[in-house]
């Protein structure tokens, strides 16, 4: 456990060091892939198969607008927590297109 965690302070001291600021990495304005390139396709049962990218944009909008009515409502602060992770979880899908793997941190 020791290793993992000055493992994490050294890159956290290099962050430090190569003059970067964290607000550098905060994503204001999500970029929308155009929906040419994620169609929509009729089937001949009168479906519609769609994207995985489709699917992604849906659980981030339904998770920011649930976040934004958390706030509204005045929730709990553990709940406003566990809601902004799930869409930190849901852009971080996004991004990083792999199974995601639950890990011990």
């Amino acid at each position: 456990y020791l290793f993992k965690y000055l493992d994490k302070i050294s890159k956290i001291y290099l962050f430090y060091l190569s003059g970067n600021k964290p607000n550098w990495f905060c994503i204001k304005i999500l970029p929308i892939v155009s929906p040419k390139i994620r169609p929509l396709i009729p089937l001949s049962t009168g479906k519609f198969a769609t994207s995985d990218l489709n699917e992604l944009y849906r659980k981030i909008i339904s998770r920011n607008l649930r976040l934004k009515n958390v706030k509204l409502l005045g929730i709990p602060k553990q709940i406003l927590i566990n809601e902004r992770i799930l869409l930190q979880e849901s852009v971080n899908s996004l991004f990083d297109n792999e199974k995601n793997i639950t890990k011990d941190s």
